[in-house]
């Protein structure tokens, strides 16, 4: 007789209830918290093959923690924005307006009559969270990324937060 292999993780978690997780799937659904004073919709993505009895402690933690590590995230974009060369090409690269309606977008997005009027920190601040990612390294730790971009139908660049077990920032970067 073959023993049958139990194939979801049910999580409790005090901030989303409790989360039904397919092992071999892992999670992927949209939730809308208020953050920053704002009601924000974000995917949350579960990698597949992650959650283990191991792993689900610091899932939990922050699942839970997701108001605070968003401040921090905020917070250290800011911080970080007036001498990093990253940031600095990633709003470079956000305000290059090839696209017509991207550029209608940014102006009406941020209340300018003209492109040159923006300046990094509106951009920065306009920025929303659209997904967070909980996932293991490459040396077995659990990470928490954090995504923040514009609308993603005008753009898919991405300002990365990257949160390590204990909640502190670990790194900054943008993909597309």
């Amino acid at each position: 007789m073959t023993e049958k292999k139990i194939d979801t993780m049910n999580i409790k978690t005090k901030l989303l209830g409790e989360l039904h997780v397919s092992i071999s799937d892992g999670l992927l659904d949209d939730y809308t918290l208020v953050l920053g004073g704002k009601e924000v919709t974000f995917s949350l993505f579960i990698f597949d093959n992650f959650l283990t009895d191991e792993t689900a402690s610091a899932t939990i933690r922050f699942i839970d923690n997701i108001p605070s590590l968003y401040e921090k995230a905020r917070a250290e974009i800011k911080a970080q924005s007036a001498d990093s060369a990253m940031i600095d090409y990633f709003v470079k690269d956000g305000l290059d307006c090839t696209d017509e309606d991207y550029e209608e977008y940014l102006l009406d997005l941020l209340e300018v009559d003209s492109v040159k009027e923006i300046t990094k920190e509106m951009f920065l601040e306009a920025l929303e969270l659209r997904g967070l990612h909980i996932c293991e390294t490459k040396n077995d730790g659990v990470i928490c990324v954090f995504d923040f971009s514009l609308d993603e139908e005008y753009t898919d660049e991405l300002l990365v937060v990257a949160f390590n077990d204990v909640l502190e920032v670990i790194y900054i970067t943008n993909e597309s």
